[in-house]
């Protein structure tokens, strides 16, 4: 299992040169762009509770 592990760690680094930054800057917009759908789906659940 962890040799499993070690031989996909760093793969996408290895075989597409991405970074650690430009990882963290995609995860970051990713999870932005998601709290922005949380907060409009709470918004709209709050103004019209009958939908």
């Amino acid at each position: 299992m962890v040799n499993m592990l070690d031989n996909t760690i760093g793969k996408a680094q290895k075989t597409h040169d991405q970074s650690l930054k430009t990882f963290l800057a995609f995860a970051t917009a990713s999870a932005a762009i998601l709290g922005l759908g949380f907060i409009a789906y709470i918004f709209l659940k709050l103004r019209f509770p009958e939908y």
